[in-house]
């Protein structure tokens, strides 16, 4: 296998109840299909290639969630809503309410609308409480993360954050390229790769500068940009089993090992087999960067 399930995450610390408790939970709110008059529905679904709700796994569980929305774009809902109101000024409609067309709009588009599916991932490591969750996206791992919280009653949750100013990823960066102590930069076990996004505010705009190379090949340009008031927005880095890439905002994308990983068995064995180890992957690069960069909790 070149590639695991999960290529991008988010992680959160949570102290969750064993595979056999929170199976229960989750069957209080399972997936049902999306009605035709709403627009969003989410809930628990079960694997689709072991079958469980609760997958268990050496370390902890992989649990999967499902959300299904209706696409309807604001453009056309203006679209929409515009040509109803000139049709009842034709008619020779007086005082209209914009907010009652736009709102009987919006139920009959939902009736015809498109809907979106996203299936999303969460690996629960039970002994160290981190729980990854396969998306990136703040409104679907929030609504995970929601959902967890309404079935068990109460879950403690936490975000990670650093102080990028004393210890975050560009301040290491440029340690690194001046060649500072490891301790000051990546450490021992951490390297940069090929990949480094930076960005920094002129005027309320926004500007970014990317560079897709090895680091010896624009160490000079990647240097004049981060003393021009350019920040790392995102950058590649790796650890002896895994190669990803790193957001100010302790996102991972483009997740992926480092050599192929084999595993014999069926292909439930080999499911199991292969988030178990990614999840140890994850956890020990986590463990890493929190203890390298001095990294926060913060409660949700």
């Amino acid at each position: 296998m070149k590639r695991f399930p999960i290529t991008s995450c988010v992680i959160f610390k949570a102290e969750l109840p064993s595979a056999d408790v929170l199976e229960n939970h989750l069957k209080e709110l399972l997936f049902v299909d999306i009605l035709e008059s709403h627009s969003i529905s989410y809930g628990f679904i079960p694997n689709k290639i072991t079958g469980e709700l609760v997958t268990p796994i050496e370390g902890g569980y992989i649990i999967t969630f499902r959300i299904d929305e209706k696409i309807i774009p604001k453009a056309a809902i203006a679209f929409e809503v515009n040509r109803r109101i000139e049709k009842l000024k034709e008619q020779g409609a007086n005082d209209l309410n914009e907010a009652e067309v736009k709102r009987i709009a919006i139920e009959e588009m939902l009736k015809v609308a498109l809907t979106k599916t996203k299936i999303i991932t969460a690996l629960y490591h039970v002994k160290k409480g981190f729980l990854i969750v396969s998306s990136t996206r703040k409104p679907e791992h929030q609504a995970l993360v929601r959902c967890l919280i309404k079935v068990c009653g109460s879950v403690k949750t936490e975000t990670i954050h650093v102080d990028d100013a004393k210890n975050g990823i560009t301040t290491r960066l440029i340690n690194y390229i001046n060649n500072e102590p490891p301790a000051d930069s990546f450490g021992g076990r951490l390297y940069p790769c090929n990949f480094y996004l930076l960005q920094r505010k002129v005027e309320k705009k926004l500007e970014s500068v990317k560079y897709d190379a090895e680091l010896c090949y624009v160490q000079r340009e990647l240097s004049e940009s981060l003393s021009n008031g350019f920040r790392v927005s995102l950058m590649e880095l790796a650890t002896l089993d895994i190669v990803f890439k790193l957001s100010d905002n302790f996102e991972f994308k483009g997740i992926k090992p480092t050599s192929e990983v084999y595993c014999d068995g069926d292909r439930a064995f080999r499911h199991r087999h292969v988030n178990s180890l990614f999840m140890f992957y994850m956890i020990d690069t986590i463990e890493l960067l929190i203890e390298l960069l001095k990294y926060k909790e913060e409660s949700e």
